[in-house]
């Protein structure tokens, strides 16, 4: 069953900031040291990301995703199939291979079993699905951003991957206009770059105890260096 600080974000959600049963709060376990943030969900969103399901099942009404779904379903009821994971494209291979990672005691066959949701939370900067960031409908953006993401319930989370390039900034010499910065209380560190188009950006709090990454959107042509490179940084952090 969830653990109270998920349960009082679902409350919150429903009662103070007034969002649907449709919006997105994310999947996988929220009471897991990672939360992974990507740009906005495809257009096959699972109604089980949702404020609606999350609050069924606190009811026992239906069963939570992520301790009953294990992810073999992309394995075995899609052509893709392991040939889709060794390509590496879709989105949920490489947030697998990025948690192969970060926990290499929990590696497994790939070709048998998708089980990153076991290990990490993931949610979206951007709560509208859409098949391609162009077409993506941003007018509730800005909301997420300082309703949903400001939670108390992100705070718990040592670890943050924001996987959603310009969907969030951190550039401005203004504090107030650094979102990064005002939104998860960390200032950046450093930068790494893997080539063109891969870099990520590291961010701290004033103890070291939370580590924020900005990086790209983590499909399609994103670097093998990418991904291990933030995978490391991540296991480092948790292991130090």
């Amino acid at each position: 069953m969830f653990k109270k600080d998920f349960l009082a974000l679902l409350n919150r959600c429903k009662n103070q900031y007034g969002f649907p049963d449709d919006f997105i709060v994310g999947s996988g376990n929220p009471a897991s040291d990672v939360l992974l943030v990507g740009r906005e969900p495809s257009n096959d969103a699972l109604l089980t990301n949702t404020l609606g399901h999350y609050l069924d099942a606190a009811q026992g009404l239906v069963k939570d995703s992520w301790t009953h779904i294990k992810r073999e379903e992309y394995n075995s009821s899609t052509k893709q199939g392991p040939s889709h994971w060794r390509s590496g494209k879709a989105l949920w291979a490489q947030y697998q291979k990025l948690c192969d990672i970060i926990y290499p005691e929990f590696k497994k066959d790939r070709r048998e079993i998708i089980d990153f949701e076991e290990h990490v939370f993931c949610s979206e900067m951007n709560g509208s699905p859409s098949p391609r960031t162009g077409k993506a409908n941003t007018e509730f953006l800005a909301i997420r951003k300082e309703l949903f993401f400001t939670d108390p319930f992100f705070d718990r989370f040592p670890v943050i991957v924001l996987a959603c390039g310009d969907y969030i900034h951190n550039t401005s010499p203004n504090p107030e206009e650094r979102e990064i910065d005002r939104i998860f209380h960390v200032s950046f560190f450093e930068e790494k770059r893997y080539g063109n188009r891969n870099a990520f950006w590291l961010h701290y709090n004033e103890d070291r105890t939370r580590l924020v990454i900005h990086t790209r959107n983590l499909c399609s042509d994103v670097s093998k260096g990418l991904i291990e490179g933030i995978g490391e940084e991540v296991h480092q952090f948790l292991h130090r």
